[in-house]
């Protein structure tokens, strides 16, 4: 995609820099595509839930529960069981 921008683009500029001042510079639009670091402290870091905190969620969340309950009824008394 970058490569294609630079070609399309009349001072060959890569994405990060096209969006940066196209988008971002020219609208006030937030959004980066390889971010700055001094733009790293706004960033959430994405981690897996734990083992642990799935239970939790299992055990708290009703609705969670309700789906699973629902998928067991459909493995147990379905055609698909029987065959």
């Amino acid at each position: 995609l970058d490569q294609l921008i630079r070609r399309v683009d009349n001072k060959h500029r890569g994405i990060g820099q096209f969006i940066r001042e196209e988008l971002h510079d020219a609208h006030g639009i937030d959004f980066h595509v390889g971010l700055p670091n001094e733009e790293m402290g706004r960033v959430a870091r994405l981690t897996a839930p734990s083992v642990l905190d799935r239970i939790s969620e299992l055990l708290t969340d009703y609705r969670l529960f309700a789906v699973l309950w629902a998928y067991k009824d459909m493995f147990t008394d379905s055609m698909l069981s029987r065959a």
